[in-house]
């Protein structure tokens, strides 16, 4: 198969904890994109993240790039938004009146600005985020609502049995499980009608490809999706066990240039 895009997830995949790719990474995502290919990001940041921001620029992206978790498709240089998909409002703020009641602690993700009950800055994020305080009128066109790992702090049987009830009460949202470095669980909060998986259908088709000659390369519970859809999965060596079960490969962890060592392998031999 002649693969002729690739979609790397971005935290953990193709940045790690100083969140940055590096120059001998970019040279060879450069070197991929001039042998005609396409090099997208699918990530769970959105357009008011300057770190993600900074990355397309760096790496001089110019195909679409799928943010939000898969509630946006964007056009990495003007950031317009070629596609998009809300939380349905109604239960929105079914489940932000959920979430408060429980003390459970959550984020909601506009294109603009990161919201919060007090309109205080979450520990887990950097200070590049502008956060608000939330009111009634802003629980509106809302693409993604976050229960960061960090700040949550679940288990992993806390968080099925929460994602198993959310699931069940909430039936045009998806909750989708991710963990951190240090093994505590939280969940990416979309429309039904938005994941990685149907951002990434879109993508193709905007980009008149076949699933089939996409290379994706993931390494938490949130690729899973997205990874089942490509024509070579990719799973990073720090990657959950539900990922490498069904990656074709498993490359190296980040802090050893997994995905440099995936264009070396598949695109530069």
């Amino acid at each position: 198969m002649a693969y002729k895009a690739v979609i790397s997830d971005f935290d953990g995949t193709l940045v790690g904890e100083q969140v940055a790719v590096t120059k001998h990474l970019k040279e060879k995502i450069v070197r991929l994109r001039k042998k005609g290919l396409i090099f997208s990001i699918a990530t769970g940041r959105g357009l008011q993240d300057d770190i993600f921001t900074a990355a397309t620029r760096y790496l001089e992206l110019t195909a679409p790039q799928i943010i939000h978790g898969g509630a946006r498709i964007v056009e990495p240089i003007s950031n317009k938004i070629l596609w998009q998909e809300n939380i349905s409002d109604d239960e929105a703020l079914e489940l932000i009146k959920l979430l408060t009641d429980y003390s459970i602690p959550f984020i909601v993700k506009k294109d603009e600005f990161f919201y919060t009950l007090d309109g205080l800055r979450d520990f887990s994020y950097d200070y590049t985020y502008d956060f608000r305080k939330l009111k009634i009128n802003d629980v509106a066109d809302i693409p993604k609502i976050d229960i960061n790992a960090r700040s949550a702090k679940l288990d992993l049987p806390t968080a099925m049995n929460l994602g198993h009830f959310l699931a069940k009460r909430f039936e045009n949202t998806l909750f989708t499980m991710v963990k951190d470095d240090n093994g505590r669980y939280g969940f990416d909060i979309t429309s039904k009608k938005a994941s990685k998986k149907t951002a990434f259908i879109k993508f193709c088709e905007m980009l008149d490809l076949y699933p089939d000659e996409v290379v994706v390369i993931g390494d938490n519970y949130n690729d899973l999706p997205i990874l089942k859809e490509a024509g070579l999965k990719i799973a990073m060596g720090n990657a959950p066990a539900e990922l490498k079960k069904i990656a074709d490969y498993i490359t190296h962890i980040q802090e050893e240039n997994g995905v440099g060592h995936v264009l070396d392998k598949f695109f530069f031999t």
